[in-house]
């Protein structure tokens, strides 16, 4: 089921795919099933959008930490498992992303230096605005294909260059 959900100045309004390709099984807690659409609003609107569906994916109306952390850790567990070289692959061009460098020197050096070892934290930098609408795609690919296309993850990593 895909859900495009846009949002003019005056309501938020949420159309419905019904062909939807149900085939996944799994318990995780996160609705990839909509596009993103934040990013096509105007400035005033894209931040109040980002938001709704940011929360819209990790299923919750009002932002709960331990719902976010439980899901991210979950979708972590599945790339991990399902897509080692992919992890690798965010986390090193997470840690190298210009915009995040200095907050990794800053806050983190330990990130710099050793990405692999943090693939947690960088993995969770994705739900930023800039990438969350590429990152959500991916997700949705990993949830109901097993796998993300080498498309999707070089988007992302296109992006943070």
């Amino acid at each position: 089921m895909i859900k495009f959900i846009a949002m003019s100045s005056d309501n938020v309004n949420v159309a419905i795919n019904s062909n939807s390709n149900s085939n996944c099984t799994d318990s995780i807690a996160y609705d990839w099933s909509f596009v993103c659409t934040y990013k096509q609003m105007d400035d005033d609107d894209q931040d109040t959008m980002y938001q709704l569906q940011l929360a819209n994916a990790f299923k919750i109306e009002t932002w709960d930490d331990d719902v976010v952390n439980k899901t991210c850790q979950d979708l972590y567990g599945r790339l991990r498992t399902q897509q080692p070289e992919a992890l690798k692959r965010l986390a090193v061009g997470v840690a190298g992303c210009p915009a995040i460098q200095f907050l990794v020197h800053l806050f983190c050096p330990e990130l710099a230096t050793r990405p692999d070892d943090y693939s947690e934290t960088l993995f969770r930098i994705l739900f930023k605005f800039e990438t969350f609408d590429l990152w959500h795609r991916c997700l949705g690919e990993l949830l109901e294909q097993g796998v993300i296309s080498e498309a999707s993850l070089t988007a992302v990593l296109d992006s943070l260059r």
